[in-house]
């Protein structure tokens, strides 16, 4: 139910507001402005646990998962009486789709309350990417947003993958965290989807984001290498791009080789970069206490995930501050290229 809705139908004409001497650019702004934004209604609702049940059935599809912490917080504002008019709103796509709002719509309904509400209809595509409200939209969020759905961990891993590891105080999740590198980040992920299918698949989606780019990375250059006579097995190893990056996951994450379709594996004397940095990876975790997150750890495994790639056996492992890889953002697609071929 809607207590006392106040409506403001239409946003106003403006230009009353402006001076006379206004330049002819400046007025044509304004009028271009006034026309996009002439459907968008904006009013204040006083939303109960029935209406935002329905509001809520309009949810978009590819909305980002509500955080039960921000729920419960929202939650006990209402029911303390707390929560007041802000000036946050809930908003509505020109399609009719809730776009922004579902964490008060859903604490309206665990709360049992009414709340005042600022309600927008009509709103532009591309402001679902802007919006922010209640906790801060990540990368992932703002991509899945827009359409192609992503997990936080391979928007993370992409990210890594097109560092060029300049820096040893610098991730990749920091040089390209802008909403301007969106659609790169999203470009490159659909680029090689299929890859990222194939780790879901074998459960190694939830792993660190470091094994995954720097996989990537394998996978990626060894597919890529393929198409060129001069590169196509500089290898010391006999294995195929995926399976080498597969191989490398397992060493990585378990320290053991693993199985390939179904067949128990060995660790080579050709697979000691991914031995080292396990060991490296847990010694800094044991003794120092250090989780294997910062820019440092992350040149380490770049220069042993290029080591393994190649098949090289080193004593020991330096951190790079120069990516051995190809440039990750300018590689071809691998999705035509297909697994094992």
């Amino acid at each position: 139910m809607v207590y006392n809705k106040k409506t403001q139908s239409k946003l106003p004409f403006a230009s009353g507001l402006y001076s006379q001497s206004a330049s002819i650019m400046s007025e044509l702004t304004l009028y271009d402005l006034q026309k996009k934004y002439e459907d968008v209604e904006i009013c204040l609702e006083f939303v109960d646990p029935v209406l935002a049940e329905e509001y809520l059935a309009a949810n978009f599809e590819n909305n980002r998962n509500t955080s039960d912490k921000a729920l419960h917080e929202l939650t006990s504002e209402m029911k303390s009486g707390r929560f007041t008019l802000s000036d946050s709103a809930i908003c509505f796509d020109e399609e009719g789709e809730l776009v922004n709002g579902q964490h008060r719509l859903k604490a309206i309904i665990r709360s049992k309350t009414i709340q005042p509400l600022v309600v927008i209809r009509n709103i532009p595509d591309e402001s679902k990417l802007i919006l922010d409200v209640g906790r801060v939209r990540r990368m992932d969020d703002r991509i899945t947003i827009s359409g192609t759905y992503i997990t936080i961990k391979y928007c993370s891993a992409v990210r890594h993958a097109m560092s060029r590891c300049q820096s040893l105080t610098s991730l990749g999740t920091t040089e390209f965290s802008k909403p301007r590198h969106d659609e790169e980040v999203k470009n490159l992920f659909k680029a090689h989807k299929q890859f990222f299918d194939k780790l879901t698949e074998l459960n190694f989606g939830s792993i660190s984001a470091f094994w995954i780019a720097s996989a990537l990375k394998i996978y990626v250059q060894m597919e890529n290498n393929k198409n060129d006579a001069r590169k196509r097995n500089p290898y010391l190893h006999k294995m195929d791009s995926f399976d080498r990056a597969i191989h490398w996951l397992n060493i990585t994450t378990t320290g053991m080789a693993g199985t390939l379709d179904g067949f128990p594996q060995v660790i080579k004397p050709e697979d000691r970069a991914a031995q080292l940095i396990w060991k490296s990876k847990n010694d800094r975790l044991n003794k120092a206490n250090k989780k294997w997150s910062d820019a440092y750890a992350w040149g380490l495994t770049v220069s042993a995930a290029y080591h393994f790639m190649m098949g090289t056996t080193p004593t020991y492992v330096k951190s790079v501050v120069e990516d051995p890889f190809a440039n990750f953002r300018k590689a071809k697609s691998t999705n035509k290229l297909g697994f094992g071929s």
